[in-house]
């Protein structure tokens, strides 16, 4: 089997009871270390990579993760730069190939472009790297402790909300979702 586009990371993915929409990337170890309990249900730890899901046009309740795609002129786009041309051109190459895996069985199909729901939202998976096994991350990743911030670089924050707090954050900003959720 071919990779399909992602980004690699490392850290721990946690999902908060209070927000069962959003997931939360740490990738901050030094947070972690010597606790015996973490502040939510562990998603997926270590290596992790991000998977990018388009929605198809005739089925609706399907997924495509896409590993690469063809323009009109054959030109071949590979990983993030398949992504970033889908996000970016997608409309205006309406015959182009995007070939890739279904979310829901992993069979590696191909589609035009068209075929493609470029209006739906992209939902993001992930997975440990090199595993075919997903979890869908939700609607945001609210909360990013990181040091440094996100590098421009990675696709994530253009595909769904993005914030970067440093690691001493969590346990107040947890309080505070709690609290809102309680008041709001």
């Amino acid at each position: 089997m071919k990779a399909p586009a992602h980004e690699r990371l490392n850290g721990w993915l946690l999902r908060f009871e209070e927000t069962p929409e959003s997931a939360v990337l740490i990738q901050d170890e030094e947070m972690l270390a010597g606790r015996e309990t973490l502040p939510g249900k562990v998603l997926v730890r270590g290596e992790i990579e991000l998977r990018y899901a388009f929605a198809l046009v005739y089925l609706p309740a399907e997924r495509l993760i896409p590993e690469r795609v063809f323009d009109d002129f054959r030109r071949e786009y590979r990983g993030v730069d398949a992504l970033r041309f889908m996000l970016a051109k997608g409309d205006t190459y309406p015959r182009a190939d995007v070939t890739g895996y279904r979310a829901s069985s992993g069979r590696y199909e191909e589609y035009f472009m068209r075929e493609v729901d470029l209006a739906r939202e992209v939902r993001v998976a992930a997975c440990l790297a090199g595993a075919d096994e997903l979890v869908w991350v939700g609607a945001a990743i609210s909360f990013w402790p990181a040091e440094p911030p996100i590098e421009p670089a990675l696709l994530l924050p253009e595909i769904m909300p993005v914030t970067s707090i440093t690691s001493g954050d969590v346990p107040r900003l947890r309080g505070e979702i709690a609290v809102r959720l309680r008041h709001g």
